[in-house]
């Protein structure tokens, strides 16, 4: 009995499965659709992540790669700051850190709208691949790290300069900075 009234149902409603298999199809492009749309972001995000610039970073020797993540969580100074001023001025205290069995005391100055920062280390800061030898300044080096210009000079005492300005102006931002 239960056979054939369902029998009945299915012949007195012949458009009910049509319209369940219909709107299961759309579930399923829905379905479909959306997981595109996330493998999409997926890929893009690792494309952004894995790939700076479409190329991918170099790899900094710990003590480097310390003072660049520092430089880099400095907010932006507030305000339109555009004159330079005669000599830098100190933004908060030195903050000392230790990496790779190296201990570096790190200062932030702001010269007009720029803020850099010094490391000072009784080690020298390793040399990382593709950083530039400076000519004339001995065991000198210069590299690009995404926006962050980096200058070394190593010496009895070894001085890391990082700061958000091209590569031509770090030289004479270093200059102006008191280092040591």
């Amino acid at each position: 009995m239960a056979a054939a009234c369902t029998a009945a149902t299915r012949q007195a409603h012949p458009g009910i499965r049509s319209r369940r298999r219909a709107r299961h199809d759309r579930r399923l492009r829905w379905r479909l659709a959306g997981a595109g749309a996330i493998a999409v972001g997926l890929v893009v995000t690792l494309m952004v992540v894995l790939l700076p610039g479409g190329r991918q970073a170099v790899p900094l020797p710990a003590a480097v790669a310390a003072v660049a993540r520092y430089a880099q969580a400095i907010p932006a100074p507030a305000g339109d700051q555009h004159s330079q001023p005669a000599a830098p001025v100190e933004v908060g205290h030195p903050v000392t850190v230790a990496t790779g069995g190296q201990q570096i005391v790190l200062r932030t100055w702001r010269m007009g709208s720029t803020e850099a920062v010094v490391a000072v280390s009784g080690r020298p800061f390793p040399m990382p691949p593709g950083a530039r030898g400076v000519p004339g300044l001995g065991m000198a080096w210069s590299v690009r790290q995404g926006r962050l210009g980096l200058y070394c000079v190593n010496g009895r005492t070894s001085e890391l300069v990082a700061a958000p300005v091209p590569a031509a102006e770090l030289a004479v931002l270093a200059a102006r900075l008191p280092l040591a």
